[in-house]
């Protein structure tokens, strides 16, 4: 049995400016403090032991003595309405974490756990590090070719791109990547709006990320970069009925995780196939 508690008070001010030069075009500015409690199951004394292979089990368990992270942010976007459905956005921004909540993994041998002594124990915990700065560019372009004829002019495009620089003050570690922060994201869609149609296929790319650091750079744990190709259409066939379809991991993409920041150390590679979707909505 094990019981704790902990108070805290926080004070969570945000701040807004918002300035528009002209009709299409706007700056916005903006600053929020806010806190980030652990999950219920981050914070139980318990856990889960795996028996792996002979002489060799996984322990994954929780901790009470975890903090709430605080986070200031700061953000400043600029976004130009040069079209009728057409924008232009770049934006900056910055979070300074306190107390960032991330997972960790070492290895022991020779260890004992339970009262039984095992050739290699692969122990996993969440812990608090000391600190955590995340810093990123964004950028996106939106446009409908209404200037096309006919049907044509349903025809547009959306771009993103995100370029981020992550890192994590952890305690007998120094500097390392942010868990689970990627430090390149970008993605591109072609869709369809006129009439009763309603059309995109999207291509997402995620990069590389850090999921679970260890006690040094080689237990490090990884996941590599993602890609999705999805696509869904819709049609109207009455003001109050509505088909869809759509479909997820086209490519049927690989999840796969590697160690120690060699993406030829592979963890993990697994592929869960393509995913689609038939039905109807309605409303009244």
């Amino acid at each position: 049995p094990i019981s704790g508690s902990r108070r805290y008070t926080d004070f969570l001010p945000s701040l807004v400016v918002r300035i528009t030069p002209s009709d299409d075009t706007m700056f916005r500015i903006a600053y929020s403090r806010s806190i980030g409690r652990p999950q219920y199951s981050d914070l139980s004394p318990g856990g889960s032991v795996t028996v792996e292979g002979e002489g060799e089990i996984s322990v994954d368990s929780g901790n009470p003595a975890l903090k709430p992270y605080v986070a200031d942010a700061i953000d400043m976007t600029g976004e130009w309405y040069f079209a009728p459905g057409g924008l232009i956005s770049i934006g900056a921004f910055a979070k300074f974490i306190r107390n960032p909540i991330f997972t960790q993994s070492y290895v022991l041998t020779d260890a004992s756990f339970g009262g039984e002594t095992y050739d290699r124990i692969n122990f996993s915990q969440t812990l608090n590090a000391d600190r955590g700065d995340i810093i990123g560019l964004e950028a996106a372009y939106q446009q409908q070719f209404t200037f096309l004829p006919g049907l044509l002019s349903g025809f547009g495009v959306n771009l993103n791109l995100t370029l981020i620089d992550a890192t994590l003050r952890m305690p007998g570690r120094g500097s390392i990547a942010f868990p689970e922060q990627s430090s390149l994201l970008w993605g591109a869609q072609l869709f369809y709006q006129k009439g009763p149609v309603e059309a995109s296929v999207a291509y997402h790319h995620s990069g590389r990320a850090l999921i679970a650091a260890g006690d040094e750079k080689l237990t490090d744990q990884y996941n590599d970069d993602l890609r999705r190709l999805d696509a869904k259409v819709a049609v109207d066939l009455t003001r109050n009925i509505r088909l869809f379809a759509e479909g997820q991991n086209l490519t049927d993409e690989p999840t796969r995780q590697y160690q120690g920041g060699v993406r030829n150390w592979v963890t993990q590679d697994e592929r869960y196939g393509r995913t689609f979707y038939i039905g109807a909505s309605l409303k009244w």
